[in-house]
């Protein structure tokens, strides 16, 4: 109910404050006394477009306030909670203030809020009829918005538009969640055969460091093969090596030691370099006897590298990078072990479904008598204004 209205500055208003009574009320006056005007400011501070032109002339801004009664509007109630926007119990302040500058400023319970706010909160609490406003009777919407303010069941009709958003709710999760399901298993699949063709190829960094370098020594073993022969016999078999020309020069200068003591220093250093190439020698001989000249495992090795080359170009990383691509496929499938729980959700939206049809059933129920009640008052109403032969508008 509209309890109390505001105006200032608006049009040729200078100020003034109308406050409402519970019943009929009646507006009237001669053309030109601002009857309109009234119901302009109104329409203003419940959310229709302004005009700077709508300021009285020679003022800063206009400014709207509208009270209203809403202890009997519980669709109203649900929505400012919704919204955020709830004020004094039972009670909702409506303002609005447009400025010479253009700029528009809307307030709901001294909230500020969009003008589509205003307009949709307007909607729960004005209804102008103009001509040919009698035939929204015609609408089955506005036709059970008068049905169940009648009945007083408004918010039973709130609590059944509730419950079946909360069924169609749980619908579309169960839906979602049977969707995510279904792609979960496709991705799950996927991840266990690449884990399969990863772990079959049982690779590791050490193993590609390791085969790497038998690779190369082995592509290249005839060029060791010979440097090493011509090391033993450069420096040990041949006639003049060097390890019988170190020995030739070391035996002449221990000859001579008897006359100059200083010889000493340099045939300790040639017997020290006679130890290290004598060493050197046998090194050489060992690794010449140890290197694999057998092509076998040369072609092992190649197929081998082939096979990691090939899964890693399959996967689009580098040989490298192999180790970390299974453990990264290991940590999703940990991730994906857990099913949703889809009959959970099934649960919830049967009850959501059932719950529905229990207050919907009793939501037909009262509207069935009420409308039974409402079409004889109407008939009988009809009856008292010469129109005895029509029909009730209520079927």
């Amino acid at each position: 109910m509209l309890k109390h209205l505001s105006i200032k500055d608006f049009v040729i208003v200078d100020r003034i404050e109308l406050e409402f009574m519970p019943g009929f009320t009646v507006l009237t006056g001669e053309t030109g006394a601002g009857k309109s005007i009234l119901i302009d400011a109104l329409m203003l501070a419940l959310g229709e477009r302004g005009d700077v032109n709508q300021i009285r002339l020679g003022c800063d801004r206009t400014e709207i306030n509208v009270t209203f009664d809403i202890s009997r509007l519980p669709g109203v109630m649900h929505w400012l909670e919704e919204n955020d926007l709830q004020g004094d119990p039972d009670s909702c302040l409506m303002r609005r203030i447009i400025e010479t500058n253009g700029r528009s400023r809307s307030y709901i319970n001294g909230h500020t809020v969009t003008l589509q706010q205003l307009r949709s909160a307007g909607e729960y609490l004005v209804v102008i009829h103009s001509q040919h406003a009698h035939q929204s009777l015609l609408q089955k919407d506005a036709q059970r918005e008068l049905l169940d303010a009648f009945s007083g069941c408004s918010g039973l009709a709130h609590a059944v538009r509730m419950a079946y958003q909360n069924w169609q709710d749980c619908y579309q999760q169960r839906i979602a969640m049977e969707q995510r399901a279904a792609e979960s298993l496709d991705k799950r699949e996927q991840l266990d055969w690449q884990l399969q063709e990863l772990s079959a190829l049982n690779f590791t960094l050490e193993e590609w460091q390791g085969l790497q370098a038998d690779h190369s020594r082995l592509s290249h073993v005839a060029a060791l093969l010979a440097a090493a022969e011509t090391g033993v016999d450069m420096l040990s078999e041949r006639e003049n090596s060097v390890l019988a020309q170190i020995n030739t020069v070391n035996g002449q200068l221990l000859n001579l030691l008897e006359y100059d003591s200083q010889l000493k220093s340099i045939t300790d250093l040639l017997e020290s370099a006679q130890i290290q190439l004598q060493e050197s020698i046998y090194e050489l001989k060992h690794y010449q006897q140890h290197l694999d000249l057998d092509p076998q495992v040369l072609q092992d090795i190649e197929q081998r590298l082939s096979a990691i080359h090939t899964t890693a170009r399959k996967f689009r990383v580098t040989p490298e990078e192999l180790p970390q691509l299974l453990e990264k496929i290991t940590r999703q499938l940990e991730t994906l072990g857990s099913d949703s729980d889809i009959g959970h959700l099934q649960t919830l939206e049967t009850a959501a479904q059932a719950a529905y049809r229990k207050q919907a059933k009793e939501l037909s129920a009262v509207r069935q008598q009420a409308s039974e009640a409402l079409s004889r008052q109407v008939s009988a109403a009809m009856q008292t204004i010469a129109m005895a032969g029509e029909n009730s508008l209520l079927h």
